[in-house]
């Protein structure tokens, strides 16, 4: 009752709280919409003083959408890629609903062929004009830590992810193993390289499994890959509770573009919007696969 005829609903977590997916929360009163997603946008606030910062620099007016763009690796040596071949190999709609951007098996990563969908789609969204690429054998740690981060409104990088509760500093999304020369010697784009940079973004998506998680800090929430692009100027992360069905990934962070870019919408409305769009393709979605999804906010 206390949220009825709101629009917009930020959370400042605590605790355990940091691992419930809000947005899958149910409304019993609601037959037709009955998660909470589809009735308000929900950002997450790590930390209280995150979500009433009256000292944030206020949102920088983009003469362009200018967007770097991360997505499907190299990761194995029977990659079609680095044969030069063409792959005989189909993958059914089910084996792209079940493959997830985690790494168990840093040596047994499954190339994320949704990816590179998500990234030819988002490219063709009229309202992103210029659109800096890294994919397949560029996808790399070294081709992405020598780009300019701070010059880029949006920041988008579908891989494989693994968290580290531990020594957040290590948790990491891993990216090529093969660039163009070769076996590359380091994959991993720490939470300590985000550390290292600086960001002016709108909005950084981490489109791989368990990138909202980290070490839980009291009164800071959980130190991971998405509070080390907030804390070094990002104004938004969209980062996952748990892995992410490659496949959903990609229909969703093309909306969410969409929405952001064409429509206009903040990225806390763009993401429920794009939720939205996948519910109503199919009603009975579990919340498992597209649950995972938060905007982690910190300023206005």
């Amino acid at each position: 009752a206390h949220i009825t005829g709101a629009r917009e609903l930020t959370v400042v977590p605590d605790g355990a709280l940091h691992y419930v997916p809000f947005g899958a929360l149910r409304n019993p009163a609601s037959a037709d919409s009955p998660w909470l997603i589809q009735q308000v946008a929900i950002e997450i606030a790590p930390a209280l003083r995150l979500a009433n910062w009256r000292n944030a620099p206020p949102p920088r007016t983009w003469a362009e959408s200018r967007m770097l763009l991360v997505a499907d690796p190299v990761y194995g040596a029977d990659d079609p890629r680095l044969t030069r071949k063409t792959s005989t190999r189909t993958s059914s709609p089910l084996t792209g609903l079940l493959r997830t951007r985690s790494a168990f098996d840093v040596s047994k990563l499954e190339r994320l062929t949704s990816s590179a969908r998500e990234a030819a789609q988002i490219r063709s969204i009229p309202g992103l004009r210029h659109v800096d690429v890294l994919e397949g054998l560029d996808a790399t740690r070294a081709r992405l830590l020598a780009q300019d981060l701070s010059a880029y409104r949006f920041i988008h990088i579908a891989s494989h992810g693994i968290i580290d509760s531990e020594i957040p500093q290590l948790s990491a999304l891993i990216l090529g193993a093969w660039d163009r020369t070769g076996p590359v010697a380091d994959q991993h784009v720490r939470a300590a390289d985000l550390l290292a940079r600086t960001f002016d973004a709108e909005t950084i998506v981490l489109s791989a499994c368990d990138t909202a998680l980290g070490r839980e800090i009291a009164g800071e929430g959980l130190m991971g890959l998405q509070y080390a692009a907030l804390a070094r100027g990002a104004r938004s992360v969209v980062a996952s509770l748990w892995p992410v069905p490659d496949a959903i990934a990609a229909d969703v962070m093309t909306d969410m573009y969409r929405y952001i870019t064409v429509e206009g919408y903040p990225v806390a409305r763009a993401l429920g919007a794009a939720i939205r769009a996948e519910l109503s393709r199919a009603p009975s979605l579990d919340p498992a696969l597209w649950g995972p999804f938060a905007v982690y906010v910190a300023g206005n």
